[in-house]
């Protein structure tokens, strides 16, 4: 009982809670700035190798400079991507009705202001 309520744990802790925060992050922000923001776990990972003790690491080698750089590049990436300005509003969303829940049928409003048909106006 004891395995599988770790394990049970485990997949709680890794998959429901880390999709929920990364869900609330795109809710936020944007689906770019969070899914950039995931690749974070490197510069992270290479920041913890520094500062925890040798003994706790699994291969207590420092990085190397091509490493050091690489995480500095992901981070001006983050960087880049979150304070870039966010574009604007394509003018054709604007002119065009939501149609979400109706599919193409054309809405009440669209078929009151329609004009008369030829067929109706002679009789």
């Amino acid at each position: 009982g004891g395995i599988l309520g770790c394990l049970l744990l485990k997949g709680l802790a890794d998959n429901v809670l880390s999709d929920t925060l990364w869900a609330k992050a795109v809710l936020l922000t944007s689906p770019a700035v969070a899914t950039v923001g995931l690749s974070l776990t490197v510069p992270i990972a290479i920041a913890s190798e520094l500062v925890l003790p040798r003994g706790w690491l699994v291969d207590p080698s420092p990085p190397t400079p091509l490493r050091l750089a690489g995480a500095l590049l992901v981070v001006a990436g983050f960087v880049g991507i979150s304070l870039a300005p966010d574009p604007p509003p394509s003018r054709t969303h604007e002119a065009e009705p939501s149609h979400c829940a109706a599919g193409n049928a054309a809405t009440p409003l669209e078929t009151d202001t329609a004009p008369p048909s030829p067929e109706r106006s002679r009789t």
